[in-house]
């Protein structure tokens, strides 16, 4: 039974284990993520000037709270609970490699975004309760929530030299975003968020660089005067979509190999500088 690629069975326990051992980090990231969000909410709340204004804020803060969130717990995709011997205890598990994969990518892909969407329908109703009791103003007593809901899965207009597009990169972004960090959590073992953070503000510089020494630039701003017909504003966009899709999933199977190579104990015969060894 070892021998096999992936039983469910086996993977079934493995989930019951994963939720058995981590109920207490799980518990510390949903109390910690609803005290982050309604805290951001009554922020928003208290410097805007009308219910619209509140409304983008709002949304604002949910987006980069839930890429904070993405980024983080993605790159502790082996380690949860930070502990020293996260790794050789997920390693020594019996099962095969894939099965223990999966539940962890499942835990910081799927089971993050129910915890982070319940938390944000959580906040905002104990928003609008502390606005009750608080405060006298009417505009604000109304939950948002199911606005964020629609705006992060809908599309929005959005004008290119004077061609309007409907648009939503939303989430196409934040998972590519996260399979950044779920990449660099299979290949560091300490500092994983730090570690993987430098490295991907590194390569950007150079690759910005880069581009402008080559004049890409101007190019990207002659296609861009170039595409005047509506039709090939939405093709555009559509590449872009099914290129972050060809990138997130890339780096995920990037990351899977790097898990399957893992050793409980490794050597490295090449001295990286000491922020980036593993």
């Amino acid at each position: 039974m070892r021998n096999e690629l992936f039983s469910f069975p086996r993977f079934v326990q493995l989930i019951r284990y994963e939720v058995a051992t981590r109920r207490k980090s799980l518990g510390y990231f949903a109390l910690g993520s609803y005290a982050g969000l309604l805290a951001a909410y009554l922020g928003v709340n208290a410097a805007s000037n009308n219910f619209d204004i509140f409304n983008r804020g709002a949304y604002m803060a949910t987006v980069i709270a839930f890429l904070i969130y993405l980024c983080i717990y993605g790159a502790g995709i082996l380690s949860p609970t930070r502990q020293k011997g996260d790794v050789t205890n997920l390693l020594m598990l019996p099962a095969t490699n894939s099965e223990k994969f999966v539940v962890r990518f499942l835990a910081v892909t799927v089971g993050l975004v129910v915890i982070a969407c319940v938390n944000i329908v959580i906040a905002d109703l104990s928003r609008v309760v502390i606005i009750r009791l608080f405060s006298n103003t009417e505009e604000f007593r109304h939950i948002v929530f199911d606005q964020f809901f629609t705006s992060l899965l809908s599309t929005h207009s959005v004008t290119v030299y004077n061609n309007a597009m409907e648009i939503n990169l939303t989430p196409f972004t934040l998972l590519w975003f996260q399979s950044l960090y779920i990449m660099g959590g299979c290949l560091w073992q300490t500092k994983k968020a730090q570690r993987t953070t430098v490295t991907w503000v590194v390569v950007l510089w150079a690759g910005i660089f880069l581009l402008t020494i080559m004049g890409a630039e101007t190019s990207i701003d002659l296609l861009l005067h170039e595409i005047q017909d509506s039709n090939d504003i939405v093709q555009m966009v559509v590449g872009a979509e099914i290129l972050l899709s060809l990138f997130t999933l890339c780096n995920w199977f990037i990351a899977y190999r790097l898990f399957c190579t893992m050793q409980i104990k490794e050597r490295s015969f090449i001295q990286l500088p000491k922020f980036f060894r593993r």
